[in-house]
């Protein structure tokens, strides 16, 4: 069964998964992995590349975690390449705003992009850090 990570928002049925993993050839992280997101009734998927950078996606929700009473301004991670982008925002009032942009690869997947968002609550925060953790570890 491979490795996934569903980031369910606080509310309704939109999500946002991380899956099939592939770790990079010479160095100890993930290299490439498949992102879905699910806002209302747009799905989307695209397999990303994450170079060695992934570890700073783990990064921003231990932040996120340690100060689940909220933050100033914008924690943001993008793949090298930008095909993927997360953001995340605090209203100090335990509400996480998640907005997520997506596109494949253009030379391989076609043109399209897509950019949706949904609400998490700063209690779900644990569970997602371990998760993020164990997904993005080889």
């Amino acid at each position: 069964m491979s490795k996934k990570v569903h980031i369910k928002a606080a509310e309704g049925s939109n999500y946002l998964e991380f899956s099939h993993p592939t770790p990079s050839d010479t160095a100890d992280c993930i290299e490439y992995f498949s992102v879905t997101l699910k806002v209302e009734t747009l799905e989307a998927a695209a397999r990303v590349w994450a170079y060695t950078d992934a570890r700073w996606l783990v990064t921003i929700f231990k932040q996120m975690e340690d100060n689940w009473r909220g933050w100033e301004g914008v924690k943001e991670w993008k793949t090298v390449e930008e095909e993927f982008s997360i953001q995340f925002a605090s209203d100090k009032k335990g509400h996480i705003l998640v907005e997520v942009y997506l596109r494949p690869d253009y030379i391989v997947g076609g043109h399209w992009e897509v950019k949706g968002g949904f609400y998490l609550e700063a209690g779900q925060l644990p569970t997602m850090t371990r998760q993020i953790t164990e997904f993005f570890s080889v």
